[in-house]
């Protein structure tokens, strides 16, 4: 018999009895038969050409693994010095490099095929400090890639002569950084474009929590700046979580596409800098919570017209999944399974896109799924998935959100035909698209001026490129199912929202002039004062309220707060201080100014229909079970 014996550094080893009589200490300690990781994973990379994967642990190891071979001992390729510990990395897409970044702010590059023997060419993403690299990305040319870090700051690096010295060999070399954020970075994005020569250009993008979408100018940079092409304001209310490259008609097309924290996707055509336009929004995945990471699998898929083109994404958390491209508003064209008990660092796929790799955080595992890109594309395939979406309403075709869209719908052809005449109407079951956001606000949802356009926009381009340039100007009721569907929220503004947004702006921070905040430094301090400052006080005074109102978001004139007012409260509330009180607090403006009701929502589910109907609904969900 033999013993099995695991160890603290997570190996498993076979050891013979008459091992123990061996006077040779060396020798007591048998065959390691199977070898694991012992410190958090932090980054994978999956070698495009070559059956490898690298691993970065928490324990500044960096590990290679053959997937192909599946030893069961996993080699330690190199150990970073001191307390640098990787965060990302990535191979360049013709395999030739591995860049590693760094909670230090380094970024170290690998010869792929010599980790073992030589050190790491170097590069700083800053002189003067050493922020953390979150996010690390190569171009489509190998020769250029770029990060983000926890400054703001976008850096780009290329493989270039020294100096513009070309008697000297090429290596890699920083080609520009700027701060264009002014919120975390969440993340950055390659693209690529053709010019009026038809010449391939590259375009970086990047995203981050002040709701901005920075457009950078790669071959244009200097040593001095990273020049910024342009800088647009994509969300109002979500925050973008994820971008990347859309890779359906690439050349033809300039798309980026996003994901928020609302569980949205868009689609932004990019063509010209400071005019981009949101060409489509999709309700995208909604368990496991938003997307963070986007990933092409098939990437030889993408340049041809005749292959289905399949994007991985990951969350936070737990979940990863599958997204059928091109985007079409069907929710059902995404899977999503538990890949990890906890946190997900990383997503990556062999470069066949036949293997689909997961790294978990804590959990110390890298798993691995085979991808059948062909059972995918039959499990989503659904040509009439527009026809299927009314059950994805309240109560389904039956219910009584449906019939209200319909009868908000024919109401809107009515009017669009001019309601108050006598004459006959000739209805053709559609409507201006001007109509969208009437009809939104019927159905209980309030888009945003900028929601607005960007729906209406959808409608106008849905058929530009199809179409060789025409605008659409009509929706039938089928195409208003597909929007009320994928633009309404997945979840509403409630109780809890209100209050946090009114803790938010009730800081002393966002309400106190330049000499209030030194006023408050010098009274409590410098590390009190700065506590003092970001303190939400709960409330704040009406005026404040109305100036804000007024300055900020998209902003409302007095006048036309006043008409909102008076129109909830009563003529004339504005200026009744037993209407609006001189302090506004969160519990004034749920249960006075907007009226909301304490709800159960499984009891108001129950009882938004009759027993009839409630008997019609549970007849219809027999018959589709």
């Amino acid at each position: 018999a033999e013993f099995i014996v695991v160890d603290t550094n997570a190996r498993v080893r076979k050891i013979h009895p008459r091992t123990f009589e061996s006077i040779d200490v060396s020798k007591k300690k048998g065959e390691i038969i199977l070898e694991s990781i012992v410190s958090p994973i932090e980054a994978i990379a999956v070698r495009p050409n070559f059956p490898i994967i690298a691993i970065g642990c928490a324990n500044s190891f960096l590990y290679e693994w053959n997937y192909d071979e599946k030893n069961k001992q996993i080699e330690k390729v190199t150990q970073f010095k001191g307390d640098i510990i990787p965060t990302c990395m990535q191979y360049s897409p013709d395999g030739k490099y591995l860049a590693v970044g760094t909670r230090i702010g380094e970024i170290c590059i690998y010869e792929a095929d010599r980790l073992r023997e030589e050190r790491p060419t170097i590069l700083q993403a800053s002189e003067n400090s050493q922020p953390r690299i979150n996010k690390l990305e190569f171009a489509s040319d190998s020769k250029h890639f770029a990060t983000m870090d926890a400054e703001n700051a976008v850096c780009l690096f290329r493989m270039d002569h020294k100096h513009g010295d070309e008697t000297k060999p090429k290596e890699w070399i920083f080609a520009g950084k700027v701060r264009a954020h002014t919120l975390p970075i969440t993340c950055i994005a390659f693209g690529e474009s053709l010019n009026e020569r038809k010449e391939v250009i590259l375009r970086l993008f990047s995203i981050g929590q002040d709701k901005k979408m920075v457009e950078y100018n790669v071959h244009e940079s200097t040593l001095d700046e990273l020049k910024v092409e342009s800088i647009v304001e994509i969300e109002q209310e979500s925050v973008p979580t994820a971008c990347i490259w859309y890779p359906i008609n690439m050349y033809t097309e300039n798309i980026l596409l996003h994901a928020n924290e609302d569980y949205k996707l868009k689609l932004w055509n990019v063509t010209t800098p400071n005019t981009q336009v949101c060409k489509m929004s999709a309700l995208g995945p909604t368990h496991g919570g938003p997307i963070n990471k986007f990933l092409i699998i098939n990437q030889h898929g993408v340049k041809s017209d005749y292959e289905d083109v399949f994007m991985a994404y990951s969350t936070a958390e737990k979940v990863v999944g599958i997204i059928k491209l091109p985007l079409q508003g069907n929710p059902n064209q995404t899977i999503g399974l538990i890949a990890h008990p906890e946190r997900i660092t990383s997503i990556e796929c062999s470069g066949d896109g036949k293997l689909f790799f997961t790294s978990g955080a804590d959990d110390k595992t890298v798993n691995i799924w085979a991808v059948n890109l062909h059972a995918m594309s039959e499990a989503v395939k659904d040509d009439n998935f527009v026809a299927k979406l009314p059950h994805m309403l309240e109560g389904g075709v039956n219910g009584q959100v449906y019939r209200d869209l319909k009868d908000f719908f024919f109401y809107a052809q009515i009017r669009s035909k001019d309601e108050n005449t006598t004459k006959a109407r000739n209805l053709d079951g559609k409507v201006p698209y001007t109509e969208i956001a009437n009809l939104m606000r019927a159905m209980g949802y309030y888009p945003t001026l900028l929601e607005i356009e960007n729906m209406q926009n959808e409608i106008k381009y849905s058929g530009f490129f199809e179409s060789g340039g025409q605008f659409t100007n009509e929706i039938d009721l089928s195409e208003f199912v597909r929007l009320y569907v994928n633009h309404r929220p997945v979840y509403g503004v409630g109780k809890e929202q209100i209050e946090e947004a009114l803790n938010e702006i009730s800081k002393p921070i966002h309400r106190k002039s330049r000499e209030d905040y030194l006023s408050i430094l010098r009274n409590e301090g410098k590390d009190d004062g700065m506590k003092a400052l970001f303190l939400p006080t709960q409330e704040i005074s009406k005026e404040e309220f109305l100036e804000m109102l007024q300055n900020y978001g998209e902003k409302m004139t007095y006048e036309e707060i006043k008409s909102c007012i008076n129109t909830l409260m009563g003529e004339g509330a504005i200026d009744d201080p037993n209407f609006i009180p001189e302090t506004i607090t969160a519990d004034f403006l749920i249960k006075n100014l907007l009226q909301f009701e304490e709800v159960n929502e499984e009891a108001n589910e129950q009882g938004m229909y009759t027993n009839e109907e409630q008997n019609e609904l549970q007849e219809q969900e027999d018959e589709d079970n």
